[in-house]
């Protein structure tokens, strides 16, 4: 047969291309847990840098308004989804950093 249409990441990936980034940048895993975050990232939301596998859903350290966007636990699948490219929403912080 070929190669497969879609590779799954290794567990250990290297995120350094990100660690200069201006812009936050966090890397979830399927569980939603934040496996890194670069310097941007880790300021925002006031955790460790590069943090690695938090154990904690990312929604435990930013929170999205409307709660029902999609990766927060109130949030339901919805086809739209799939077609919007941008949506501007606001977010808060545990550390009640705001933002849009």
């Amino acid at each position: 047969m070929g190669e497969p249409a879609l590779k799954l990441l290794p567990q250990e990936t290297d995120y350094s291309l990100y660690d200069f980034a201006f812009d936050a940048v966090l890397v979830l895993n399927h569980q939603k847990e934040i496996v890194y975050a670069n310097h941007s990232g880790a300021e925002l939301l006031g955790i460790p840098e590069q943090h690695q596998h938090s154990q904690h859903p990312f929604y435990r350290y930013l929170v999205f308004e409307p709660k029902n966007i999609f990766g927060m636990p109130e949030a339901v699948w919805e086809s739209s989804w799939e077609s919007q490219q941008y949506q501007d929403v606001k977010f808060v912080t545990i550390k009640n950093k705001q933002g849009r």
